[in-house]
């Protein structure tokens, strides 16, 4: 009963915060990326488009192709969906949250404090930024389902990945979540950048991407490419340190969380809550990395001893 009337919290507050979105209407790239494309508003959606337009992000692409065959033109439907993806992603973290570290209440302030961060208004308010809010709800249920269902949770990771490239980051986690499944995360996540390489280098014009005079530093330069790139290092970084230990995934999941959906800045490594020291019986010797603390240690019946 708690937890539905904290659901219900959450869905009034985010509801009340972007009411005032539906009389929005189109603007800057919603015109020649949105409305006057012939994918979108042609007579034809190809389903070729999945592996040959990544850069124009196939899933995403398809909602509004649909969107646009139903209610035409008409902005509010649009900011209707967006705001529909942006509630579920509330919702969802809740339930993430819940399930990697624990506690109503930490999942529901969590939540509320990503409902009405300002930095999510352009997701939902900008209706071509809709990619933002599909990718993270299908990186939430494939964290959802992941250790439970893996093989469910590639084929949610690739939904991901069609609507917003940067979804490939999400590999990364699942393979430190479960080790065992790496070489099906390494087969998803390259493939995906084999077939995002060869899109942008078949699509990109004179002097952009791959042909332009200096292509490493073109990349580099990309603000998508450098986050991609940090997130990446950070996690590598990471995993010696929290020994990908079931008992340490939830400071996984949280840091990851940070950089999949940029809502804020991570707190650094040596701030985070030191890791106890391996229980006796567990695998007979301590941790290097790990620092002993005073009092009775604890235990999760999730996850184990802490």
């Amino acid at each position: 009963m708690v937890r539905i009337v904290l659901l219900a919290v959450l869905t009034l507050v985010t509801t009340g915060l972007y009411l005032n979105s539906f009389p929005g209407s189109f603007h800057y790239d919603d015109y020649p990326l949105l409305l006057e494309n012939p994918l979108i508003t042609g007579e034809a959606f190809p389903l070729s488009t999945f592996w040959s337009h990544y850069w124009g992000r196939p899933l995403t692409l398809a909602t509004f192709r649909i969107e646009y065959s139903l209610f035409g033109s008409d902005p509010f439907f649009f900011h209707l969906a967006n705001y529909l993806l942006h509630l579920c992603v509330v919702v969802l973290l809740f339930f993430v949250v819940r399930r990697y570290i624990g506690g109503d209440g930490l999942a529901f302030s969590t939540a509320l404090i990503f409902a009405v961060h300002p930095v999510q208004s352009q997701a939902v308010n900008y209706v071509w930024s809709r990619s933002v809010l599909l990718m993270a709800v299908f990186v939430l249920l494939t964290l959802l389902v992941w250790r439970r269902f893996p093989l469910l949770g590639l084929i949610i990771a690739q939904l991901a990945i069609w609507s917003r490239a940067e979804g490939v980051v999400l590999g990364l986690l699942l393979i430190l979540l479960m080790p065992r499944w790496w070489k099906w995360v390494s087969v998803l996540i390259g493939a995906n950048l084999a077939i995002l390489a060869g899109a942008l280098w078949r699509d990109s014009g004179a002097g952009v991407g791959w042909n332009h005079s200096d292509p490493v530093s073109y990349w580099l330069a990309s603000p998508a490419v450098r986050k991609v790139l940090r997130s990446a290092a950070e996690v590598i970084f990471m995993a010696p340190t929290l020994h990908l230990q079931a008992k340490n995934v939830k400071h996984v999941v949280g840091y990851e969380l940070c950089f999949t959906f940029h809502a804020a800045r991570p707190v650094h490594y040596h701030t985070w809550p030191k890791l106890r020291p391996t229980q006796p019986g567990q695998d007979g010797q301590r941790s290097p990395h790990r620092r002993a603390q005073p009092g009775p240690s604890h235990t999760n019946p999730r996850n184990g001893p802490v």
